[in-house]
């Protein structure tokens, strides 16, 4: 993954991060290898800005980018806070069973 600098601005309104998973636990329980992944990581909206749909427009965005690399799209709720699980299940992601507590993985499935 490549260092992004990002200077402070007021124009910021959203972020989302795609990042190819290592073997890591995303890998796993989706029984994929990892490189047919890709992951959405940090997903986040500025709070004043999200009645306008901006975290929508980011995940679906998201999802059509991985997707058009012949990627599966993959993410990890533990890792973005912003994210809900029914605000994902309504974009096409289930959640796959995990034994780590600490994990919730969601996997594309339209």
């Amino acid at each position: 993954m490549a260092p992004v600098r990002v200077a402070p601005t007021k124009n910021v309104v959203g972020h989302v991060q795609i990042y190819r998973p290592a073997e890591d636990h995303l890998a796993e329980y989706t029984k994929r290898p990892a490189t047919e992944l890709l992951a959405i990581g940090k997903l986040f909206v500025r709070p004043d800005t999200h009645e306008y749909g901006i975290g929508r427009y980011l995940l679906k965005e998201s999802v059509k980018y991985i997707r058009g690399r012949g990627k599966l799209p993959v993410l990890d709720l533990h890792r973005n806070g912003f994210l809900s699980k029914e605000f994902c299940e309504k974009f096409g992601f289930e959640e796959v069973p995990s034994a780590n507590p600490g994990v919730a993985p969601m996997i594309y499935t339209k």
